[in-house]
């Protein structure tokens, strides 16, 4: 049971620094991470284990299908986690036993690896930032605006 809640505490945590990626951080967000949260600590678990390899898997698909909209080569960036995750070793461990960053841990140059993969940051007319990549590439635009070559 430690285990399960651990691994959904984590996932949820994920998809909760995907939402602040997108949307910013709002009271909105933190609200239904909160509301997540109390879920997962207060729930009682029962695992069915055709459903969780089903969600497992349809979540893999969905990301998978994030990083070809965006153009995003997943392998580097996985390393680049893996290495800094591998960092925290012997760093604090959290009450629900997720190790934490010790002193003078550097985070993954994940900007650094997507430019390293033609991303220039740069932002479009509209004022937001979104995501610019060689031309050819189809991007949702971060204004909402779905475009081939957004504002070239």
């Amino acid at each position: 049971d430690e285990t399960v809640g651990f691994c959904v505490r984590l996932v949820a945590e994920e998809f909760f620094e995907m939402l602040e990626a997108t949307f910013g951080t709002n009271h909105e967000v933190l609200d239904a991470h909160a509301a997540v949260a109390q879920i997962v600590d207060r729930s009682p678990i029962s695992v069915d284990l055709p459903k969780l390899a089903d969600a497992g898997g349809d979540i893999d698909y969905v990301v998978a299908g994030l990083r070809c909209a965006f153009g995003i080569d997943g392998g580097p960036i996985a390393k680049l986690i893996h290495a800094a995750n591998m960092a925290k070793a012997g760093g604090p461990i959290r009450e629900d036993g997720k190790r934490q960053k010790p002193e003078g841990w550097q985070p993954p140059d994940v900007a650094g690896e997507l430019r390293r993969q033609g991303w220039s940051g740069s932002s479009c007319s509209c004022g937001k930032s979104t995501t610019r990549w060689p031309q050819g590439t189809f991007l949702p635009a971060a204004c909402g605006r779905s475009a081939f070559l957004h504002d070239r």
